[in-house]
């Protein structure tokens, strides 16, 4: 599988070269690659290409930690049209999962999972490409999800743990210094953060805003067809069926003509089961649409696909902590 990376995504590593008094251009020429595709919005570049330049870009900067300083230079625009629904916020857990979902407008090499795990909201990061993105821009990766977490939330964003793959000894001291908690080296990329961070609303969010651009984004990825994962497919697919009523197993199986039994496998392979599928789906639902001009709690309880409004109000108080009704009055 060729795998490939929005080029808008080395913007802050040409930032910078240059600011280091290299000729970032240059560098970027001899892999075969116009500095000025970067401001291009859907200019994308093989995965093996830009490897190999944060590679060169690692040995001439003597970066022990070159994503963690990449987050310096970020802006919303790194990250394309998935950027402008980062910048409306949203609730910590929604933004980690509207990252996990469109990420592939960014970039096809890696795959993002949320979990909760005992206490803990987990980040995965999976590889899906070989060769596998640099190292370096995973961790940058994951520094601008905690570098946003920071920023929106007056600074108190640092995750519980963090888990890094493929790096040093010198990067993992710079990494403890920056995310500010125990980082460990291992088999996974992962970040755990206190399941309770998850229903902390971002500053300055604007929900109705979020709302509207998400639609651009869904736009976009269907029309990644058959590279979508199965569980994205899935969740598409139950917000269209939802307003009707909450879908059997079978109906969903039988849409994508597989067996019960093959889509439950396929669902566990993403570490994930109906019901899980489900429940996050109608979750985020209900942070896209809470604040709906004229939507009233029933209309909505019914969208999420619930038979009464009092199994809604139940599901809500468990998903954020408290009342429908309190949390759209922010």
């Amino acid at each position: 599988m060729t795998t490939s990376t929005a080029a808008s995504y080395l913007r802050p590593l040409l930032r910078l070269l240059n600011q280091r008094g290299h000729d970032g251009a240059a560098l970027f020429a001899r892999h075969g690659i116009d500095a000025q595709l970067l401001a291009q919005p859907d200019a994308r570049l093989p995965v093996a290409v830009t490897r190999d330049l944060m590679a060169e870009a690692e040995r001439l900067t003597g970066e022990t930690a070159l994503g963690l300083a990449l987050v310096r230079h970020v802006e919303y625009s790194t990250f394309g049209s998935l950027g402008l629904v980062l910048a409306a916020g949203g609730s910590m857990r929604g933004v980690l999962e509207r990252i996990s979902r469109y990420h592939a407008l960014v970039s096809d090499s890696v795959a993002l999972r949320i979990v909760e795990e005992g206490d803990a909201l987990v980040l995965h990061i999976d590889e899906r490409s070989q060769p596998a993105p640099h190292p370096q821009s995973i961790l940058f990766l994951l520094a601008t999800v905690v570098g946003l977490g920071r920023l929106r939330l007056g600074g108190t964003g640092s995750p519980d743990r963090v888990q890094l793959k493929g790096v040093d000894a010198a990067c993992l001291a710079d990494a403890r210094r920056f995310f500010r908690c125990e980082v460990q080296s291992g088999a996974h990329w992962r970040i755990e953060l206190p399941l309770r961070a998850g229903n902390v609303m971002l500053d300055g969010s604007d929900p109705e805003m979020a709302a509207l651009l998400e639609q651009t984004l869904r736009s976009r990825l269907d029309a990644g067809g058959s590279a979508q994962k199965l569980s994205l497919k899935l969740a598409l697919w139950l917000e269209e069926k939802l307003p009707d009523g909450e879908p059997a197993l079978a109906q969903a199986a039988q849409a994508f003509a597989l067996s019960e039994r093959s889509l439950q496998r396929r669902l566990a392979e993403e570490d994930l089961t109906w019901s899980r599928l489900l429940d996050s789906t109608r979750r985020a639902l209900a942070e896209r649409h809470l604040h709906t001009p004229g939507m009233s709690l029933t209309q909505l309880a019914f969208l999420l696909g619930f038979s009464d409004v009092s199994s809604f109000s139940r599901a809500f108080r468990k998903w954020f902590g408290e009342p429908a009704s309190r949390l759209r009055g922010r």
